[in-house]
């Protein structure tokens, strides 16, 4: 700052230029310092705000695998649902299977008993 100061050997002029320069560094060092400020803020938003997406990315992975897992607990309740409906089919035909024997099985009782 030695060189900013007023100089006797310096003209007036010179000396109120020299006294602007002076003024000059002193609003640049403050906005270096504000933007300084900023930054450092910004940079802390900027952690907070990856954090932030971290957070989500692993909550999404968690969300994924259970939609994955519910995926497979529907299919296999799917396939139980067909194989129950499939049993269902096949104990109405053996009803009616047995239903048809029952009234042979009584047909030939009685023709045998008239016989």
């Amino acid at each position: 700052m030695a060189l900013l100061q007023p100089d006797k050997n310096l003209t007036p002029a010179l000396n109120s230029a020299l006294e602007g320069l002076r003024d000059d560094l002193e609003r640049a060092r403050h906005l270096a310092a504000e933007v300084h400020g900023k930054v450092d803020g910004s940079s802390k938003e900027c952690e907070a705000l990856r954090f932030t997406l971290q957070k989500s990315f692993d909550t999404l992975a968690m969300l994924r695998h259970g939609i994955e897992e519910l995926r497979r607990e529907r299919h296999f309740f799917a396939n139980e649902a067909m194989r129950a409906a499939a049993l269902e089919i096949r104990m109405t035909d053996l009803t009616v299977e047995r239903d048809r024997l029952q009234v042979q099985v009584e047909e030939l009782s009685a023709a045998v008993v008239r016989k």
